[in-house]
């Protein structure tokens, strides 16, 4: 059974409400087309082995991790593992503003690959959280992912494209503890600093601190609730220069301090 996250007042405000979701879902593999229709909007991402996907029209196609499934309600398509199951990680929404951006022309069905990259993930562990906070910040995340996916569907033919940089999000994503200087970085893409630094806020939307910060704080809100790690060792295990500045560091971007987010029930909903 799927687990309905809870739905608050405000959703309504906003225009965009987290049904469901859940992360490294185990999806089976299937030999024949059972066609679908799903009755809100919903991104699956493969994490883990292969599978294929149908969209009632063409071909099916070959799923590999990493690869983000897109579907709009009434959209007919079928998917599954092969040759074994594979692992996913999912979400479920509706609301007046994704409803909106789909007017638009912004969310558009089919397959896009997002590499080692796992931003459902983050966005589910927050739709969980009953806060006020959590809550916008899941529909802030989720919009954003959105815009990216159309941005990667919609790639314009004379856009310039740098697979470097692409591989070093990967390799940051991977481990955002042990990265390199931004020099080194830079080189390591064929650029100078400068337009490296440039080209890296282009694509992100932060300087490579910024963004390299993020993921660690990510990382830690997981080992903070999940594994009732202590301040002391997160810092630690995910580089930082001690826990004051693990502190600090964790307050600007969350808004608390690593014990208030613990002490508060920031807590997954079983």
């Amino acid at each position: 059974m799927v687990p309905f996250f809870a739905h608050h007042p405000f959703h309504d405000d906003l225009g965009l409400w987290i049904c469901s979701g859940r992360v490294h879902n185990r999806t089976e593999p299937r030999s024949a087309l059972h066609l679908r229709k799903m009755t809100c909007y919903n991104l699956a991402q493969v994490v883990r082995n292969d599978g294929w996907y149908y969209d009632g029209k063409h071909q099916p196609v070959r799923l590999r991790a990493g690869d983000v499934i897109i579907t709009r309600p009434g959209f007919v398509h079928a998917y599954g593992g092969w040759p074994g199951p594979f692992l996913e990680d999912f979400l479920c929404f509706d609301g007046q503003a994704i409803r909106t951006m789909d007017h638009m022309g912004l969310i558009v069905d089919g397959v896009v690959s997002l590499g080692s990259a796992r931003p459902i993930e983050p966005i589910v562990t927050l739709a969980r959280n009953p806060s006020a906070a959590s809550q916008l910040e899941a529909n802030i995340r989720l919009q954003l992912l959105l815009c990216e996916l159309y941005r990667r569907h919609h790639r314009l033919p004379n856009e310039q494209h740098y697979p470097m940089l692409e591989e070093l999000l990967a390799a940051i994503h991977r481990d955002p503890v042990k990265t390199p200087t931004v020099p080194q970085m830079a080189k390591s893409c064929g650029l100078s600093a400068t337009h490296f630094r440039r080209l890296f806020l282009q694509r992100t939307g932060m300087s490579p601190k910024q963004y390299i910060d993020q993921l660690r704080i990510e990382r830690a809100q997981h080992l903070l609730i999940e594994h009732n790690a202590n301040v002391t060792e997160t810092a630690k295990r995910l580089g930082f220069a001690n826990a004051f500045h693990f502190s600090r560091r964790f307050k600007e971007i969350i808004g608390r301090s690593p014990q208030d987010y613990v002490r508060r029930g920031d807590k997954l909903q079983p």
